[in-house]
């Protein structure tokens, strides 16, 4: 046989091969869909020609115009379903705003699935393989050794919080002048952060000397999203703000890293009246890749700053805007006499959680997050005309879950779903999943109780030591989105002493 026909030969059968492994693959994938029940959700419609990234370029100008979930919620309106699919950046993905369905993905379903490639691409510049960022058994490696960072000693020591309270109480001007306290609250949450982490704290609110790595996170929270929204395309990205900023982040973070592992065989106790840096040692202790803890330590400290902040921006903005629900909050706190609470006393506030579940409720500090499965698999509804039927989610197809929609959906909450009604929650069980704050299952973030104590302690203190908390916005809410959600306009108000 000559060797040219040889190679036809091959290539024939190469073809062929290839063709009948996809009809396979088809037919067993048919097959599993209909052993299921399964029937498809609604298809967003598109020019086919542009393959879906028409739908990329789209949640990108979104995301400029500080218009992101208000343009994804009015596509569930107008298709009237909680479930659909879209072509986006050459993929076929599912968004779902359905409980049943979220519930899946973070928990009953959750082993058919894992963060999608992009999203830990578009982390990786800036926080490596931390846990937000990683899958498998890296990512249960760094949850691990994350965990006693967060334990009930560091939560309960109430001083630690009072220290950086106090700090922003200085910050803030006492004769009713207009402060945006949404910065102030991000320094406060870094302070505390640090603190926490690296046993000292960066006190961005007592000196503008890191004021740098303020700009720096911002920038990379900026990147993080645009590269996320690039799909498949994310490795185009030319952004020399975002690169710098995880330049800047980094070798801040390894700055105290190298600090804590010099004092790490000394001092274990805090005696020789420095603080305790038992978390980075722990670490270490674990590891000597100095690349590894960093990125842990990047990530617990994106995760501390960004929705501890978020949370506490929007605690604010809310009570300014509802004085009636800040009174009978006053009045709750009212109780402690005046004292700084203890982290007991924090627990007790019956009317502050109901307030602080409310605000993520209106304004989730994380208002989508997504998944990619990794094998065949069933989601339990938003399939066929009356959107109840299974759907079938294929090996490498990545769902978006949007909890914004969600947490806004009047078939869910009832009419008056976008008021804010701390009393809702007096009936309302967190079992029936259609809330989601720190994420659920396996994935739930392991810095919630942290996040919520100080949260729930600097609202206390503020309404114990201010007369009046008063709105000076008063447009109507516009979003926006880094990673975390933000009001574009910040948390304008006025307080007295």
């Amino acid at each position: 046989m000559p060797f040219s026909q040889s190679v036809y030969t091959l290539v024939a059968l190469l073809v062929a091969s290839i063709c009948a492994t996809k009809f396979l693959s088809v037919q067993s994938r048919k097959s599993f869909s209909a052993k299921h029940g399964c029937r498809p959700p609604p298809a967003l419609r598109q020019n086919p020609w542009l393959n879906g990234f028409d739908a990329s370029y789209h949640q990108i100008q979104w995301m400029k115009n500080n218009e992101m979930f208000v343009n994804i919620t009015r596509l569930f309106k107008e298709l009237g379903t909680r479930t659909f699919s879209l072509r986006f950046a050459a993929t076929t993905r599912i968004w779902t705003c359905d409980p049943e369905n979220v519930n899946a993905l973070f928990k009953t379903k959750a082993d058919d699935f894992e963060l999608s490639w992009v999203r830990t691409e578009a982390f990786r510049p800036s926080i490596g393989k931390a846990v937000q960022a990683s899958n498998g058994e890296v990512w249960a490696h760094g949850r691990a050794i994350l965990r006693p960072a967060f334990n009930k000693a560091n939560l309960s020591n109430m001083s630690l919080f009072e220290e950086h309270f106090q700090n922003l109480r200085k910050k803030i001007p006492d004769d009713g002048q207009t402060v945006d306290l949404h910065p102030l609250l991000h320094s406060l949450t870094m302070d505390v952060a640090t603190d926490v982490l690296f046993g000292e704290s960066t006190y961005l609110l007592k000196s503008e000397e890191n004021i740098e790595i303020e700009r720096a996170y911002d920038a990379v929270n900026r990147g993080v999203i645009e590269r996320f929204f690039m799909g498949p395309l994310i490795k185009f990205y030319r952004g020399p703000a975002f690169f710098e900023g995880c330049k800047i982040v980094r070798n801040y973070a390894e700055k105290y890293i190298e600090k804590a592992l010099a004092v790490k065989e000394s001092s274990a106790d805090g005696e020789d009246g420095q603080k305790s840096y038992e978390f980075i040692r722990e670490l270490a202790k674990e590891t000597d890749d100095i690349t590894f803890i960093r990125d842990q330590i990047l990530g617990a400290l994106s995760a501390g700053r960004n929705t501890t902040a978020s949370l506490m921006s929007f605690l604010f903005y809310l009570l300014a805007r509802n004085p009636d629900k800040q009174e009978i909050l006053r009045r709750e706190i009212a109780t402690l006499n005046g004292f700084p609470p203890t982290y007991e006393e924090l627990k007790n506030l019956v009317y502050l959680r109901w307030v602080i579940d409310e605000t993520f409720r209106i304004f989730p500090t994380i208002p989508m997050t997504d998944r990619v499965a990794v094998r065949d698999t069933v989601l339990p509804t938003g399939g066929g005309p009356d959107g109840k039927s299974p759907i079938f989610v294929a090996k490498g197809q990545v769902v978006a879950m949007v909890l914004w929609a969600m947490h806004r959906d009047t078939g869910l909450w009832g009419d008056d779903a976008l008021e804010f009604k701390p009393e809702r929650w007096e009936h309302y069980s967190k079992s029936e999943g259609k809330h989601v704050a720190f994420g659920k299952g396996p994935r739930m973030c392991p810095g919630q109780n942290l996040a919520l104590t100080e949260a729930a302690y600097t609202v206390v203190r503020m309404l114990q030591t201010c007369k009046t908390l008063e709105t000076r916005d008063f447009e109507p809410f516009q979003e926006k989105y880094m990673v975390s959600l933000y009001s574009a306009t910040g948390t304008q108000i006025a307080l007295t002493f």
